[in-house]
């Protein structure tokens, strides 16, 4: 029996084709929003754990990156510190030199005081470095930041104390400069004294050199004569009268001697008598076998108080 549709019939059976193809396509579209939003949803996660890690592993450089930051701060400091020790010591050792310092060793404090500028030099230099360091890590400890600052005062105050060595060795330069003065123009006085000294000893030594200048001559009578040391006064055709002292003598005809030296004069002859005046007290002659061999002068101030010149006449 064969089965015979309306119109009616075949519309609803199409209509239900239509609505069951529409159920499995949206099933479909909903199979594949969910698996969409599921790969979503996953894809996020793992980029937002990627990001996580990549976090993690950034904050754990910057901490590796701080700590190190920071003990090389704390080694710096410490080389700071150990700088300032030395320079202090130093320093220290260049006062007590001080006291005793001699124009030889100025050159060697000089130098020190320059070795210790180039240190507190490269001391600011590194305290500076130290402050931009600790600015540029944007660590922010108290602590650091209190060390440096007392760093940087003693830096202060380690300067000013070779400024203030440096103003004392240079007044020192100046008192040292004012005794050398004084020690010169005392030299040169004590110079000019000498030489006025000198001169006038030599002035007294000549003096009492004349003083004691005195013209010796002995000699028969005709030799006293043609030296033009005696003459004879009165008598008649040179006979007769007094023989006598020479006036207007030349000395260069006498014996020239020293008072304060000579005692004894040889005369060897069988008479002697004396030409000029001096006191029988002040002398005597010495003889031997009939001989006179001396005229012994015992007290020359006297012998020679009338007369620097003194004529014997030999025979």
């Amino acid at each position: 029996m064969e089965l015979v549709y309306s119109d009616k019939d075949k519309k609803t059976n199409k209509v239900m084709k239509n609505k069951s193809i529409i159920s499995i396509v949206a099933f479909i579209i909903f199979i594949v929003a969910i698996a969409v939003i599921s790969g979503v949803i996953v894809h996020n996660k793992e980029s937002e754990i990627n990001k996580l890690n990549s976090k993690n592993l950034s904050l754990s450089s910057n901490v590796t990156e701080r700590d190190s930051t920071i003990n090389d701060l704390f080694a710096s400091m410490d080389e700071i510190e150990r700088n300032l020790t030395l320079i202090t010591q130093k320093r220290t050792q260049l006062e007590i030199k001080q006291d005793e310092v001699t124009v030889s060793q100025k050159e060697l404090i000089i130098e020190d005081i320059r070795q210790l500028d180039l240190m507190l030099d490269d001391n600011v230099k590194k305290i500076k470095n130290l402050e931009s360091r600790l600015y540029k890590s944007g660590v922010k400890i108290t602590a650091l930041n209190q060390k440096i600052e007392s760093l940087a005062a003693s830096y202060e105050e380690q300067n000013k104390q070779i400024i203030k060595f440096k103003q004392t060795l240079e007044e020192r330069d100046i008192q040292i400069a004012e005794l050398n003065t004084q020690f010169e123009n005392l030299q040169v006085e004590t110079e000019w004294k000498d030489q006025s000294l000198a001169e006038k000893e030599e002035l007294i030594n000549d003096q009492t050199n004349k003083l004691n200048k005195a013209y010796l001559a002995f000699g028969t009578y005709k030799e006293l004569k043609e030296n033009g040391v005696v003459q004879k006064e009165g008598g008649i055709f040179g006979i007769g009268g007094e023989k006598s002292f020479q006036e207007n003598v030349v000395d260069e005809n006498f014996m020239q001697v020293d008072i304060r030296e000579i005692n004894k004069i040889p005369l060897f002859s069988k008479k002697a008598i004396f030409i000029t005046e001096h006191p029988d007290s002040s002398y005597h002659f010495l003889e031997d076998e009939g001989l006179i061999t001396y005229l012994e002068i015992e007290k020359p101030e006297e012998f020679w108080k009338i007369s620097k010149y003194a004529v014997i006449e030999t025979k």
